[in-house]
C-alpha cells in the first residue's frame, strides 16, 4: 500500500522559487555533463533524464531500488536478494544506466552491478565485479562513451583498492586490477574520468606514519595504471580525497590535520596527473573544515565543505578560474544561525550550484545556492522547505537541466524526493512512495 503524496502543499512556494531561478536558460547554457566527462555545448538543446537509486527496506531487508524520470513503471528492485544490498552508485551516459552497490547475498561483501541500454526501463542480469571469497567494500563508478569504470576496497590481501574495466558497456569486464598494491591499508577511493585518462585516488597507511593521500592514472582506458604517488605525504592524517578532472587539469581535494586542526587541502595536475603541484591549504581557518566536494569545468575548479570557523557548521566555498592555481576569497554560503552540513556540487561553466541539509529553518530542510554565472551568488533557496526532517541531497546538473534528490521524513517513514527544472517532472516527486524506510539516495542525469 502507497502512501499518500501529501508533499506537494509544502513545496510549492519553494518550486516557484526554484522555477524561477532555473527560467533564465543562460544559467546553463553550454553546459557540460560532469558526471560522464563530456564538455559539449550540444546539450542546450537536448533533454535530459534524471536517474536515482537509493537503499529501500519496504522488501524486509535492504534492496538497492532504481527510479528513472523516462520511465512510468514503479521503481525497480535492483538486488531483490535476501541480503543486505547496501551503498549503491548509479552512472549514466547517453541511454546507459549503470548501478553497482555492495551486498552480501553470497556470505561475505561482495560488489555487484547491473547495466540498462533503455534509459532505465530494462536491466541484464547481475554481474559480481568483485567475486571472490574476502570482503569487498565502499564501491564508486563512473562511465562515459562506452567505458565504464569501477573501484572498490577489497580485502583479499590487505585492505587494497581494485579496479574493473567495461569498454562495451557494461555487457563484460576485463580482469581486475590492484591499483594500491602495497602492505598498507587503503580505503576511501574515488575515480574520475576524461578522455583515455583514468584517474584513481584514495587514503593509504602504507606510510606507517598517518593516512596520505594517493593517486594513480591511466592513460589507456584503465587497461594499465602509473606507479602510486603520495600528493598529502605529510605526518598529518589526510582522509577522504576526491578527484575530478576537465581537458588536461587533474584536481585532488581532501581533509588533512597535519597543521593541527581539519583543513581542507588541495592539489593540481596540468599534465594528466604526470606531475602534481605542493598541496595548498583551501580551507586555513581555526574552526573544523571537513567533507570537501569538487567539481571543476574548463579552466574553472570548485571546492566545497563544511566548517566550523563560525562556532556552528557552515557551508564554505572556495574558486579557481585559472585552473587551481590560485583561489579567490573563501565564500560562506550557508551564513546562518543552523546546524548546515553534507554539502554537493554540480557545475557547469561558469555556473555553480550548491547544495546542503540546513536546520535553519526549525527542521531539517534543503537548501540551495547557485551563482548564475555570475561572480556573486544569489539568495539562499529553500527547495524541500516542509514540516519534515530533509536530508541527504545530492545534485547533478546536465544542459539546461538542473536535478536534486533528497530522503525526507515528511510522510512518516524516510521518502526520496525530487525537484527539477525539466520540464518531463514539473514539480517535485516522491521517487519511493512506498511503506518501507528509503534513504541514502544517489543521483545521476545524461
Amino acid at each position: 500500500m502507497h502512501k499518500p503524496i501529501i508533499f506537494g502543499l509544502f513545496l510549492r512556494g519553494s518550486l516557484i522559487i526554484l522555477t524561477a531561478l532555473f527560467a533564465n536558460t543562460n544559467l546553463l547554457s553550454n553546459a557540460m555533463a560532469q558526471e560522464n566527462g563530456f564538455e559539449d555545448d550540444s546539450y542546450d538543446d537536448y533533454s535530459s533524464d534524471l536517474y536515482t537509486t537509493w537503499e529501500d527496506f519496504t522488501p524486509g531487508n535492504p534492496d538497492i531500488f532504481f527510479k528513472s524520470s523516462h520511465a512510468l513503471h514503479e521503481p525497480i528492485n535492483l538486488s531483490n536478494t535476501n541480503g543486505t544490498s547496501r551503498f549503491s552508485q548509479v552512472s549514466s551516459s547517453d541511454d546507459n544506466v549503470y548501478v553497482i552497490w555492495e551486498d552480501n547475498i553470497s556470505g561475505n561483501k561482495e560488489v555487484l552491478f547491473r547495466a540498462s541500454h533503455d534509459k532505465g526501463q530494462t536491466f541484464g542480469s547481475i554481474i559480481n565485479l568483485s567475486n571472490n571469497n574476502s570482503t569487498s567494500y565502499s564501491p564508486i563508478i563512473f562511465s562515459h562513451g562506452n567505458n565504464v569504470y569501477v573501484v572498490w576496497t577489497d580485502y583479499t590481501f590487505n585492505n587494497d583498492i581494485f579496479f574493473r574495466a567495461s569498454h562495451d558497456k557494461g555487457q563484460t569486464f576485463g580482469s581486475t586490477i590492484n591499483v594500491s598494491n602495497n602492505t598498507g591499508t587503503s580505503f576511501t577511493p574515488d575515480i574520475f574520468s576524461h578522455g583515455n585518462n583514468v584517474y584513481v585516488v584514495w587514503t593509504d597507511t602504507i606510510s606507517r606514519v598517518s593516512n596520505d593521500i594517493f593517486f594513480t592514472s591511466s592513460i589507456d582506458n584503465g587497461q594499465t595504471f602509473s606507479k602510486p604517488v603520495n600528493l598529502s605525504n605529510n605526518n598529518g592524517s589526510s582522509t577522504i580525497p576526491q578527484v575530478s578532472s576537465s581537458g588536461t587539469n587533474v584536481y585532488v581535494t581532501w581533509m588533512d590535520n597535519s597543521i593541527g586542526d581539519l583543513e581542507i587541502f588541495f592539489a593540481f595536475s596540468i599534465d594528466n596527473g604526470q606531475i602534481f603541484s605542493s598541496p595548498i591549504n583551501l580551507s586555513n581557518s581555526p574552526g573544523i573544515s571537513q567533507l570537501p566536494q569538487i567539481s571543476s569545468f574548463g579552466d574553472n575548479v570548485y571546492v566545497v565543505w563544511e566548517d566550523k570557523t563560525p562556532g556552528i557548521y557552515d557551508i564554505f566555498l572556495a574558486s579557481s578560474n585559472d585552473k587551481g592555481q590560485t583561489f579567490g576569497s573563501t565564500i560562506n554560503l550557508s551564513n546562518n544561525t543552523g546546524y548546515s552540513e553534507n554539502p554537493q556540487i554540480t557545475s557547469s561553466g561558469d555556473n555553480v550550484y550548491v547544495v546542503w541539509s540546513d536546520n535553519t529553518p526549525g527542521n531539517n530542510d534543503i537548501l540551495m545556492r547557485g551563482n548564475g554565472g555570475g561572480v556573486t551568488f544569489g539568495s539562499t533557496i529553500n527547495i524541500s522547505n516542509n514540516i519534515g526532517s530533509s536530508q541527504f541531497p545530492h545534485i547533478s546538473s546536465i544542459g539546461k537541466d538542473i536535478y536534486v534528490v533528497w530522503q525526507d521524513f515528511t510522510a512518516g517513514a524516510g521518502e526520496i524526493f525530487s525537484i527539477t527544472n525539466n520540464q518531463i517532472i514539473s514539480s517535485p516527486i516522491n521517487l519511493s512512495n512506498n511503506s518501507g524506510n528509503s534513504q541514502s539516495p544517489q543521483i545521476s542525469s545524461s
